[in-house]
This record gives C-alpha cells, structure tokens and sequence, in this order.
C-alpha cells in the first residue's frame, strides 16, 4: 500500500474508442476535496466541543479531570484531520503527475503539519492558560502532523479510505451515543453495580463493532468507487490493499491513542492523582480505549476482506470451461 508509483501511470487511455483515462492506475482518490473538508470540520466540532467542556468546570479538579476527558478527543480529531488534509495535497500532486514517493509523503506531511499548526494556536489561544493548554495544543499539532505524514505514506485511494472509514466509525459512536440508556437496559442494567458494569460493557463492545463493521464495509465501497473511476477492475488491487485498509480505522485509533498515553501524559497523571477513585476511572477509560481500537481493527479488517470476497467469480475448473465450449459448439 505503499506509493512506490512512477510518474508514468498517470496518463493513459481505455479501451480503444473510448475516452482517455486520466488516472488508469488509479492512484488518484474520489471525493478527497470532500473528504478533507469533513475532517476538518470534525476538528473543529471537537476542538469546540472540549473548549465548552472546559470553559463550563467550575473548579481546578473538574478543569484537570475534563482537560484529561479532552486528550484523546483533540488527538483523534486532529489525527483524522491531518490525514484529510494529507490526502488532499498528495492528491492534488498526483494530478499534475507528481507521483514520487517523496515528494507525496513530504507534502502530505506538511499538510498535516499546517492543520495541526493552526489547531494548536486556536486551543492556546481560545482555551484557559496553563500547563494543561500547552499539553493539548501540543498533542493536537503532534497528532495532526502523523495524520498528514500517513495519508503520504499511503497510495492516495487507500488513504481516502481509511479516512472515509475512520469519519464512518467516529459518527456511528457518536449516534450510538444518544442511545446509551436504551442499550443498557437492552443489556440488562438494574439496581445493582455488578448489573450496570456488565451493560456498560457490552454497550462498549457493541459500539466498537459497530463503529469496525461500519469502517469496513465503506473501505470496501470507497477502494470499488477509486478503481471504477480508474476503469480498472477491482479484481487487480488485490486482497492485501482491501484488508490493510479495512484495518486501518483501527490502526489509527491506536495510533492516536499511543499519542494521547505519551504526550498527555501529565495530564493524565494528575487526573489520576486526585483521588483513589479518579485513579480507577483514568486506567479503565484508558483501557476501554485500546480495547476499542483492537475491535474496530480486527472487525474493519474482517469486514472489507468478506466484502471483497463476495465480489470474487466462483473458480471455474477446466473439465468444465471444455463442456460448455462443446455445448456451444453444438
């Protein structure tokens, strides 16, 4: 899935008769004006989400413990983001035939780094002062920056969608999300603490099934558009490209989350260092956070390779191609 294309592939022509082809390789990815537009727009709806949060605690240990909550939601937003706009300007190049690797994966990377950039200045200067607002704006312009240096490292169609999958997965949480309490009681939520764990923990496992199947399943349909866009059959991609994207909703979660653990890290600790209680919370949040990524990863991944696998023509046997040849014949 790496760009390893030469500049090449970008010209061509069809079938005799038709219309050239102007990405016959299908480097190029659909929609990636789009796609960029609507993970910026997720950045900002997170960026403005926490600063409310934020703005709205009252006192310096509900500031810490909701500064803590903000981390991984600036991180994955400005992860999605800095893959959007990567993708954009590696696509952009591949346009105008600027297919080398290097220079995709330097201008995707800059990219990711201006988003991230600018995010950074808007949380520092729009959020509280403090050592807490430094550690957000730079864990959001770290996170951005990775963003845009994936979506480089990725041929253009499997960065758009990974990044079509990943805004997939975000919105089925968030609208999984409003039902909360009807899953619990589905789940069977009572009067009892053990009774409340246990629903909250399968409506957790059922949001990261969800949130994977989702994410496959439109990897899957965004790889087919790409490829038909290209007139080139999807048969030639291949089963790793459909699999590697599948999983790479999952594969960004828990890169983003690695970023959240290791540059928010003061943050975390000091969330965790207010009581006993708001120890327990910080580890079994942080946990359900991995297990949420390794989820979406696995079903993602086993999602698009199903969705690839029902496209495939049963394999024909050669006894029986010669019978139907002599059928004709006939």
């Amino acid at each position: 899935m790496t760009n390893e294309a030469g500049s090449s592939t970008t010209a061509g022509t069809g079938s005799p008769g038709s219309r050239p082809v102007r990405d016959p390789a299908g480097l190029t990815a659909p929609a990636a004006v789009g796609l960029a537009l609507l993970t910026l727009g997720w950045l900002g709806a997170m960026i403005w989400s926490a600063r409310a949060q934020l703005r709205g605690a009252e006192f310096a240990e509900i500031a810490i413990t909701v500064a803590a909550n903000a981390v991984p939601v600036l991180v994955q937003g400005a992860l999605v983001a800095g893959l959007g706009a990567g993708l954009l300007a590696s696509n952009l190049l591949v346009r105008r035939g600027r297919t080398n690797a290097s220079t995709r994966f330097l201008a995707a990377t800059g990219a990711g780094l201006l988003v991230g950039t600018v995010a950074a200045l808007t949380v520092h200067f729009t959020y509280y002062s403090g050592t807490a607002n430094m550690v957000l704006a730079g864990t959001t312009v770290a996170a951005a920056t990775i963003g845009g240096a994936v979506a480089g490292f990725l041929l253009t169609p499997a960065a758009g969608a990974v990044a079509a999958g990943t805004l997939t997965a975000y919105l089925m949480v968030l609208v999984l999300s409003l039902f909360t309490d009807n899953l619990r009681s589905l789940f069977g939520a009572g009067e009892t603490q053990e009774s409340q764990v246990a629903a909250a923990q399968w409506v957790s496992r059922t949001s990261s099934l969800a949130a994977g199947l989702a994410a496959g399943l439109v990897v899957f349909a965004y790889l087919r558009w790409s490829l038909r866009r290209a007139q080139a059959h999807s048969k030639t991609l291949g089963l790793p490209p459909y699999l590697l994207a599948g999983a790479g909703t999952g594969l960004l979660l828990l890169i983003a989350e690695a970023i959240t653990q290791f540059g928010g890290r003061s943050i975390l600790d000091v969330a965790g260092s207010l009581s006993e209680a708001d120890s327990i919370v910080q580890r079994v949040i942080g946990g359900s956070r991995w297990d949420h990524a390794i989820i979406v990863l696995f079903v993602g991944a086993l999602a698009a390779v199903i969705a690839y696998g029902r496209t495939l023509e049963p394999k024909r046997h050669p006894e029986d191609e010669a019978q139907e040849s002599a059928a004709v014949s006939r």
